[in-house]
């Protein structure tokens, strides 16, 4: 058995990474209850490896795998359980910036059509890595390295991932008549 690790250091890593878990268990299994269920157990498994973990960034890395090692878990068993559904909205940050009540109606409508087009386009993804990939790329900021080392990828396959994740990502919202960059 290994060193206890404190009650406020715990507490400390769960403050600081808790909601990123969150948010990858939500891009991953895009439904509430599920993530909820693989934070829990991430915030398990981390308190009987914690005194494992020796830096920032082997935790910051450990708390990836382990998150989308329990999120291939839990859509196994949904699978097996034939329940799976992918129709639960995305959480996002919707607090009101002074430029957006600056904008017209019309303009904020099509702005959240954009939007949810593309959180539709994200949800329906496959495999489920690429959503993962896009997530620690983009929202994250994870640099191919970073995510190589956190998904167990060699650089060169991280980097192939996150470019096929982009071109069908690209290619669902160019069904949909949306373009960009």
């Amino acid at each position: 058995m290994g060193q206890m690790v404190s009650n406020e250091r715990l507490t400390e890593i769960i403050h600081t990474y808790g909601d990123m878990v969150y948010r990858l268990a939500m891009s991953y299994v895009a439904n509430p209850y599920d993530a909820d269920d693989v934070y829990q157990n991430v915030c398990c498994k981390l308190v009987e490896h914690a005194w494992k973990l020796e830096s920032e960034d082997h935790i910051r890395y450990w708390l990836v795998r382990v998150t989308i090692n329990f999120c291939r878990k839990s859509i196994r068993n949904k699978r097996r359980e034939n329940k799976y559904n992918d129709d639960v909205i995305i959480e996002e940050n919707t607090a009101l910036s002074p430029e957006l009540l600056e904008e017209s109606a019309e303009d904020l409508l099509l702005k959240n059509e954009l939007r949810e087009a593309i959180r539709q386009s994200l949800r329906d993804l496959r495999p489920e890595e690429y959503r993962v990939v896009l997530y620690l790329y983009y929202y994250e900021q994870f640099s191919i390295e970073e995510i190589a080392q956190a998904m167990h990828l060699t650089k060169g396959a991280a980097k192939t991932k996150l470019s096929r994740a982009r071109d069908k990502l690209r290619a669902k919202l160019a069904v949909l008549g949306i373009t960009g960059r």
